[in-house]
């Protein structure tokens, strides 16, 4: 078996743990944990063997890690582990604070721009614009971290 039939072993490996995963920044890191892992366990195995046939060797180094489905299940295990009451006060605090934060510097820039623009920028315009790009903003950054902050009732 050559190195380049290793190679596809491996990503054949990787597609069906993918198939299993939801697709998001962490499956994506996972994945590359994952091929990480695969290929250093493979080339310790071949100077640790290195008579050894390179197929049994990858074979033998990806049954050692399991099917896929096991690294999926336990990827969700993972994933979806209880929320600790005190994790949940955190996170709303955390959301409470950044949002009255957010209003502070929302009207201190409408302050800021109303003054400077010496009243042809309207105040409350400026808070109206400023305010819709927080939101976005806050959106944006809760489903880069894919972070949950809005439950839907």
């Amino acid at each position: 078996m050559s190195d380049e039939e290793v190679g596809r072993e491996i990503d054949q490996y990787i597609k069906q743990v993918r198939k299993l995963l939801p697709g998001n920044f962490e499956t994506e890191d996972l994945l590359e944990d994952l091929r990480a892992h695969i290929i250093e366990s493979y080339h310790d195995k071949r100077r640790s063997m290195p008579t050894e046939d390179k197929e049994i060797i990858i074979s033998t180094v990806l049954e050692d890690l399991g099917r896929p489905e096991e690294i999926a299940e336990e990827y969700r295990k993972e994933r979806t582990s209880p929320v600790s009451p005190e994790t949940v006060k955190k996170s709303m605090r955390y959301v409470v604070g950044r949002i009255f934060l957010s209003i502070i510097v929302i009207i201190l820039a409408s302050y800021v721009v109303s003054e400077i623009t010496e009243g042809q920028v309207d105040f409350f315009f400026a808070i109206i614009v400023l305010s819709v790009f927080a939101v976005i903003e806050f959106f944006v950054r809760g489903w880069q971290y894919d972070e949950k902050r809005v439950s839907s009732s």
